[in-house]
């Protein structure tokens, strides 16, 4: 994912460790991607808890349940930083998400204030 690798690398200047209220604050259109869809209080990351539509990073992690609270490798910026070593892991409840293979259309790409 370009958006994601051309992003500021982190910085904990400007990054927070936590932010419990962080929520979906931008998005990028993708085409024939794997993605995650989460409900209200599907998605977890750094002690905030938010819904969205995620660019899965690691499509031979992804679980086949249809319930537990699993992590997830994904596509998506925190305060617009990426991590230095790989795509964060975020925690979803798989009861309140859903798999889409081949999608096309927006995604969430930062997790902000």
């Amino acid at each position: 994912m370009d958006f994601y690798e051309n992003a500021k690398p982190w910085n904990s200047d400007v990054c927070p460790n936590t932010f419990k209220t962080a929520e979906p604050r931008a998005s990028q259109d993708v085409r024939n991607a794997t993605v995650i869809v989460a409900e209200r209080g599907g998605a977890y990351y750094r002690s905030s808890t938010f819904a969205g539509t995620f660019v899965v990073a690691n499509e031979g992690k992804i679980p086949s349940a249809k319930a537990g609270k699993y992590r997830i490798l994904v596509y998506c910026l925190w305060f617009g930083h990426r991590l230095l070593t790989r795509p964060p892991s975020f925690e979803f409840d798989m009861s309140k998400c859903k798999i889409i293979h081949d999608y096309t259309g927006p995604v969430d790409k930062d997790v902000a204030k």
